[in-house]
């Protein structure tokens, strides 16, 4: 058996409540916390990506959610600023007035790449950046970078079925 299908078959072996358990040392609650963590990065990162490709209003107060709780929506806060100062790679994009109006114009140079890959990554490395976050440094960056794409895979893109299942039928 070659090497790729013995990682796919360990890969496709893992279950969710399992690796956030494991993340957790064991304890259930902390797993059950890690994963409504990378729940909430996934949910920013996508009311980001709705406004980067439309943007209307004041950043901050529309990618993140009202029912969130202050110490939540402070980190939020906190990351879109940070990743939007950390986004200077893109000279053109520093000199914006608002972090808002830097992440639309990173987002709009990576777009214009015409690579969907990098498009993408970007989104992708929101969210593992996120996950850490608001994880409060319990999961290292390859943990994240697990732990964002198992949820996404397997719960968020579930929801994501259902909901447009229920629409059409």
């Amino acid at each position: 058996m070659s090497f790729i299908n013995e990682i796919g078959s360990w890969i496709k072996g893992w279950r969710l409540d399992k690796f956030f358990k494991g993340l957790g040392n064991g304890d259930k609650q902390t797993g059950a916390e890690l994963q409504a963590t990378v729940e909430k990065a996934i949910e920013l990162v996508n009311n980001l990506k709705s406004y980067v490709e439309s943007p209307v209003g004041d950043m901050v107060t529309t990618v993140i959610p009202g029912d969130w709780d202050n110490e939540l929506k402070a980190k939020a806060e906190e990351f879109i600023k940070k990743v939007a100062s950390n986004s200077g790679f893109i000279t053109e994009c520093t000199g914006m007035a608002t972090a808002g109006e830097q992440l639309v114009c990173v987002y709009n140079k990576i777009s214009s790449l015409n690579d969907d890959d990098e498009v993408d990554s970007f989104w992708h490395k929101l969210g593992v950046l996120a996950t850490k976050v608001f994880a409060d440094g319990k999961i290292t960056f390859s943990d994240a970078i697990i732990a964002a794409e198992m949820v996404y895979r397997l719960i968020v893109k579930n929801k994501e079925v259902a909901v447009a299942e229920e629409q059409v039928g």
